[in-house]
């Protein structure tokens, strides 16, 4: 039978060339029709770049995936230099002596330099302002509590302590913040700027320490350009430590022992101890700004001021938040790590012991080499009475500008000259009052008392005295016997004999002046 002719499509016309076979669409297939061979994409991979690419691949999506993160989105910005993470520093007890820098060419652009916190609950903050208190300017604003802040002599930047952090430096206007050592307080500037003396809490070598908790602290020195893990440990048991006018020594002492010692600032140094008359305790010695003597808290009976360290005296330390009068103030104690613990409630009474010979605290001054002891001032004097030192407790309940207990401005102790360094501030203990006393170094005229009750002063505490670059005031912390009254800073002229605030409105701190003016 004779096959069937098939008809071509109706598109093709006779004579238009060959015929091009039309694709079948998915909606109209031709019945019978054979789609196209699918292609096999890693077959055609494998058969142009070959197994290597295959395998490599995912291994080069990761490499990519990692050179973007540490690039930061492929920016190739340069990374800061790695450096330790600091750790949390054992609470020391006290800090340093802070000499208020006085430099000829700050005389027109003096700016008092003070801690705040407008609200008590956060870190306290550096803060400058004209001394008489106007254009207030923040200098940090970092969660961390701030404390002992030091201006340098040349005026151009501050040390201060950051907790958790360490010692840190910033410049006079707020910028350049940085870390300069870590775990680590108390700075002290040396005389030409270029060097911080600081302490650091590290394990006693005898399992006990000064303190009995099992740490001591180190002196160490470091460029104030250095980097955190350049510095210098120049000597063990060490607190209070101030330079010599010259810069070539460095004067300090041992809470525990009462006893000071001298050393060369650089590595390897000879330590040697200030040998006084009658086995007097000392307590932060600091040169004459002639650099010629060495003054000092002292007393006959050493181990009456021991005695008093182990006082608990948190009751001395401001508070910052006014109470109702007929609630008991709570202070929070913290352990070696910040943490706080079980608060102790205010004790309305001291514990009064048998009284004992020499229950005095002077204001001595010594020849650099001991000899040569002078009596400058009575600090406190317990004679007759059952009374423990104040000053004892002060010290060892105050932190020498170390906050690492709290946002409370604690007590700084240590002595204040005046620009002139004719005078010097130190306290005035008695029964009922903290306060301060100017004292002329060469013993001449009478102690100016900036206390309660002298000139009709309110009542309260008064520490932490730094005289003003003129000489003509003085600014310290201010902490009301009233309940309902906040914890200020406040200043003294000295020729009218009058007390006026500085800062108000919760602001309280460690006033020290002067810098440059912003």
């Amino acid at each position: 039978m004779a096959d069937k002719k098939t008809k071509p499509p109706r598109s093709h016309k006779p004579g238009a060339g060959p015929l091009v076979q039309e694709a079948p669409s998915r909606r109209n297939k031709t019945p019978g029709s054979v789609p196209p061979p699918k292609r096999d994409l890693w077959k055609t991979i494998r058969e142009n770049f070959g197994w290597g690419l295959i395998i490599g691949l995912p291994v080069i999506i990761v490499v990519l995936a990692l050179l973007y993160r540490a690039t930061d989105g492929f920016s190739f910005k340069p990374q800061p230099t790695a450096v330790p993470i600091p750790t949390v520093a054992p609470t020391p007890t006290a800090g340093s002596y802070v000499t208020p820098p006085q430099p000829a060419a700050n005389q027109t652009s003096n700016r008092v330099l003070f801690l705040a916190s407008p609200d008590p609950q956060k870190g306290q903050q550096l803060f400058t302002a004209n001394p008489d208190g106007s254009e207030a300017v923040q200098l940090t604003n970092t969660p961390e509590i701030k404390s002992n802040p030091v201006w340098s002599p040349d005026g151009k930047q501050i040390a201060f302590t950051a907790q958790n952090a360490g010692v840190q430096i910033v410049n006079y206007d707020g910028s350049g913040l940085h870390t300069l050592a870590y775990n680590s307080f108390s700075p002290a500037w040396s005389p030409d700027s270029k060097k911080i003396a600081f302490l650091r809490s590290e394990t006693a070598k005898d399992g006990r320490g000064p303190n009995n908790d099992g740490s001591v602290r180190i002196l160490y020195v470091i460029s104030a350009d250095g980097k955190p893990g350049t510095e210098q440990a120049i000597a063990y048991d060490a607190l209070g430590q101030v330079w010599a006018p010259d810069g070539n020594e460095i004067v300090f002492f041992s809470l525990r022992n009462l006893v000071a010692f001298t050393v060369e600032p650089k590595l390897g140094a000879t330590v040697r101890q200030l040998t006084l008359p009658n086995n007097l305790g000392v307590w932060f010695p600091a040169y004459t700004p002639d650099g010629k003597n060495i003054i000092f808290y002292g007393t006959p009976n050493a181990n009456y001021l021991s005695a008093g360290l182990d006082l608990n005296a948190s009751f001395l330390t401001p508070t910052p938040s006014p109470l109702p009068s007929n609630t008991p103030t709570t202070v929070a104690t913290t352990t070696a790590g910040g943490t706080p613990t079980t608060p102790l409630l205010t004790p309305t009474a001291i514990p009064s012991p048998t009284p004992m010979p020499n229950q005095v605290s002077n204001l001595y001054s010594v020849n650099r080499d001991g000899s040569g002891l002078k009596t400058l001032v009575t600090i406190e004097d317990n004679n007759n009475r059952s009374a423990d030192s104040m000053l004892a407790a002060y010290i060892n309940n105050g932190a020498e500008g170390v906050a690492f207990l709290s946002s409370k401005p604690y007590y700084r102790m240590g002595p204040a000259y005046s620009a002139d360094g004719k005078k010097v501030a130190v306290p005035l203990l008695n029964k009922d009052s903290a306060g301060i006393q100017l004292v002329t170094l060469d013993g001449s005229g009478q102690p100016i008392k900036i206390i309660a009750g002298e000139g009709g002063l309110e009542a309260g505490t008064r520490l932490n005295p730094t005289f003003s670059a003129d000489g003509t005031r003085l600014y310290y912390l201010f902490q009301p016997s009233a309940r309902d009254k906040s914890v200020e800073v406040r200043s003294y002229d000295l020729t009218g004999k009058s007390e006026t605030s500085f800062a108000k409105d919760n602001t309280y701190g460690f006033p020290t002046c002067c810098g440059f003016k912003k």
